[in-house]
């Protein structure tokens, strides 16, 4: 009789925190970090907040963007009352930040930025649902730096190739799908030019060939061929 009895309030204490638990998952939302993203490129710049609302219903939510900048110091914020659907949505905020206007020490330390989200209830604000910290180095698909790599020899009227290669500055994961148009600029001696051009978009792995057609007589002979400069962009 004993060990029935035992064994019954085995099971109710098994039972208790698996209803807890499901009782909590009631009305929740989470923010997906790894597909958040925030875009730079556009002013003012785009929060792309990737969120998923598992509670079945439509949630009003206060959904609060902060820019954190490396002193902890909030750099521009927005704050917006959102229905958030069912199932898997990305929010766009417009957040108030021209990068062409910062400065240059700030745009430098732009990868050293934070982003921090909060979501909360419309009805009570101080209710959070759920909040978070991701580093911009992380979220920031349109930086990219470039590095190139070309032979020091050229032959008139053949190909000079140029290999470019475009990487997030921290992460270095390649940078697929980035334009890169380039310039090379030939003088004379007589302050003659020609200019060179050539486009091509990074694969899955970063890279892209430039080819620039050299001319077969630029000037007429003799003479001797300086390379002015090489540009991309």
């Amino acid at each position: 009789m004993s060990r029935r009895w035992l064994l019954s309030l085995l099971c109710l204490s098994v039972s208790l925190p698996l209803l807890v638990q499901l009782t909590r998952a009631r009305g929740e939302l989470r923010v997906n970090e790894a597909k958040t993203s925030i875009l730079l490129q556009k002013e003012p710049a785009e929060v792309l907040l990737a969120v998923e609302n598992l509670s079945g219903e439509i949630q009003n939510t206060r959904v609060q963007v902060e820019l954190l900048d490396p002193r902890n110091r909030i750099a521009s914020n927005v704050t917006r009352i959102q229905a958030i659907e069912r199932g898997n949505q990305t929010l766009t905020l417009s957040l108030p930040i021209y990068v062409s206007k910062l400065k240059e020490k700030d745009r430098s330390q732009l990868l050293w930025y934070r982003l921090h989200y909060r979501l909360s209830r419309e009805a009570s604000p101080t209710d959070t649902i759920t909040e978070g910290i991701v580093s911009l180095s992380e979220i920031t698909p349109d930086l990219f730096e470039v590095r190139v790599a070309t032979s020091e020899l050229a032959r008139e009227g053949g190909r000079y190739r140029t290999r470019v290669q475009a990487t997030h500055p921290i992460t270095r994961r390649p940078a697929a799908n980035v334009r890169v148009d380039g310039e090379v600029m030939l003088e004379d001696d007589n302050d003659k030019s020609v200019k060179l051009r050539a486009s091509g978009t990074t694969d899955s792995t970063g890279y892209v060939w430039l080819d620039f057609q050299l001319p077969t007589r630029f000037p007429q002979f003799p003479h001797t061929n300086q390379p002015a400069g090489v540009k991309f962009t």
